[in-house]
């Protein structure tokens, strides 16, 4: 352990500190008493870049409280160090004008604007994360949102929990994507896949977590400012979406447990998500007599109401097993069922397939981009074709549109006898008029 001794510096007032070592750790200034306060300051030799820039930025600092102490300034140095260098900050703004107005009147306004804007107690980082949870849960935001800043912010309170938002800075948070992206890639190194790390995508979802929780310390006033802002935003290079074919389509679906085929197939071929959005849903929301998915905003991601078409093909997929829509599947339940699915049928599954096949095979069959998109549940034409234009031909998406159960060889026998002898007649196409 360092025992610091301290040495007379250049200038009166100022004095390096040493360790027990010799080596010199910051530089201290002393301009005295002022209202029964110890007028003390430390620049450290790290922070600063040197011993002589320490020694500089003491005596600057020596020479402006002296200057102020020559003033009736009682209630600046009563303050907290972080404030009193707020003060001295404006009281230097104004100096080259003290012929035209009273410095010390300047000062003094400035202290009364400060202390009526100046943040409530500052908050450590888990007491933001908990009143931002609290708030939000209490505003009734989407569970699927909820859970995923739920599970960002358990995660970054083990970084930051103890400390105060304020004393977090941009470094900090760069060096925690830091360790994300050499953990990650020590699991990949140990899975033997190829170590590429965080992709572009994860980096901007960090900054973009960071800000809204930084920001609402801000706007609740118990924080000044949000590190995450200085945070570079990583460059995304969007590639076509990459699909599933017709063929490879049927035998992920011929793959597909029986509890498991409703969700896979409204995936498909509607675009819903499997997890989150159809665990919420119920048979009644499938109205086959009108060909509608009634997807409503309790149940979308993105608590907007929205009707689905359901295509001729999809109708009859639903028939005999709508009714298990009643019986939803917890999301642990949906994955894994996903990934023996894959697993069965040799079909290695891209990252979100049934959005992505929906969305690019019904624009591909349609070529009608205001359809595609409300269905998807997109109002940017820019997302839509950054994730889905021209990913698919259009005889493939009449291909995949055509898809029946008596083209696939399902490999579960309860699935089988769900679909043994059943009506394949396609029902006339209704189109919704969207406006």
């Amino acid at each position: 352990m360092a025992f610091p001794c301290q040495i007379p510096s250049g200038k009166m007032g100022t004095k390096t500190v040493l360790d027990d070592a010799g080596n010199p750790l910051y530089v201290e200034a002393d301009a005295g008493k002022k209202a029964e306060k110890r007028l003390r300051a430390r620049f450290s030799i790290k922070k600063e870049g040197s011993l002589e820039a320490a020694e500089r930025e003491a005596e600057n600092w020596l020479d402006r409280m002296k200057a102020v102490k020559r003033q009736d300034t009682s209630e600046l140095f009563r303050l907290p160090r972080r404030d009193q260098e707020k003060c001295l900050e404006a009281w230097e703004l104004v100096q080259p004008y003290r012929d035209q107005f009273d410095i010390l009147d300047a000062v003094k306004r400035y202290l009364t604007i400060y202390e009526k804007e100046k943040p409530r107690d500052p908050w450590t980082y888990k007491e933001a994360a908990v009143n931002w949870l609290a708030a939000k849960t209490e505003a009734k935001q989407s569970q699927r949102y909820l859970k995923e800043m739920e599970i960002f912010l358990t995660v970054t309170c083990r970084y930051f929990g103890k400390k105060v938002c304020d004393s977090i800075t941009t470094d900090d948070l760069s060096g925690f994507i830091r360790d994300r992206n050499k953990a990650l890639i020590a699991v990949q190194k140990s899975r033997k896949l190829d170590p590429v790390g965080l992709s572009a995508v994860t980096r901007n979802n960090y900054k973009r977590l960071f800000s809204v929780l930084f920001n609402y310390a801000v706007a609740q006033r118990h924080a000044t400012h949000n590190p995450a802002h200085g945070l570079l935003t990583a460059k995304v290079v969007r590639e076509p979406a990459a699909l599933l074919t017709p063929d490879q389509t049927r035998d992920y679906l011929s793959a597909c447990e029986l509890h498991f085929l409703p969700y896979a197939v409204a995936g498909f071929f509607a675009g819903i998500r499997p997890e989150g959005e159809m665990q919420r849903m119920r048979r009644a929301d499938f109205k086959l007599d009108r060909l509608i998915i009634d997807l409503r905003a309790a149940a979308s991601k993105t608590n907007q109401r929205r009707p689905i078409e359901i295509m001729p093909n999809l109708y009859v997929w639903l028939k005999p097993i709508v009714h298990l829509f009643d019986k939803p599947l917890t999301e642990s339940e949906v994955r894994g069922a996903r990934e023996r699915a894959a697993a069965a049928s040799g079909v290695e599954l891209p990252r979100d397939p049934f959005r992505k096949c929906f969305a690019s095979y019904h624009y591909a069959r349609f070529q009608d981009l205001k359809r595609s998109m409300y269905f998807v549940g997109h109002t940017n034409p820019k997302t839509f074709f950054d994730h889905y234009f021209d990913s698919a031909e259009q005889t493939d998406a009449i291909a995949y549109f055509s898809i029946l159960p008596s083209s696939c060889n399902f490999k579960h026998q309860s699935v089988r006898d769900m679909y043994a002898g059943i009506d394949e007649t396609l029902p006339e196409a209704k189109i919704i008029q969207l406006g």
